[in-house]
């Protein structure tokens, strides 16, 4: 037996092969094609995670008509080396969005 994985950017896939019929696995029974998982992971604030179709389905239904505010929020410093100025440290800051409810993941 053989199996192949294919965990992609946008879709991921896996399939087996037996020696003489290769079968795609369905790897997300909610999504229309259950054969392709998104590459989605969405964690609620209780640390309940959901992956492909339902992480996009429940991230979407808790987060309609509320009010986006995005603010930066420092994550911490790097350092940075350049042949002719040496070595600095930058702080570095993302800009995330203050009201959210919980955390999605898309690779």
């Amino acid at each position: 037996m053989r199996v192949g994985l294919d965990f992609g950017t946008t879709n991921s896939s896996a399939a087996v092969y037996d020696g003489q019929r290769l079968r795609l696995i369905d790897l997300d029974p909610v999504n229309t094609q259950p054969a392709i998982l998104r590459s989605t992971l969405f964690i609620t604030r209780e640390g309940v995670p959901f992956i492909g179709r339902e992480a996009i389905n429940r991230f979407t239904e808790g987060n309609v008509g509320r009010e986006i505010e995005y603010v930066w929020r420092y994550i911490g410093d790097a350092e940075l080396t350049f042949a002719e100025s040496g070595t600095v440290m930058q702080a570095l800051y993302v800009k995330v969005d203050a009201n959210a409810q919980d955390d999605c993941f898309s690779r």
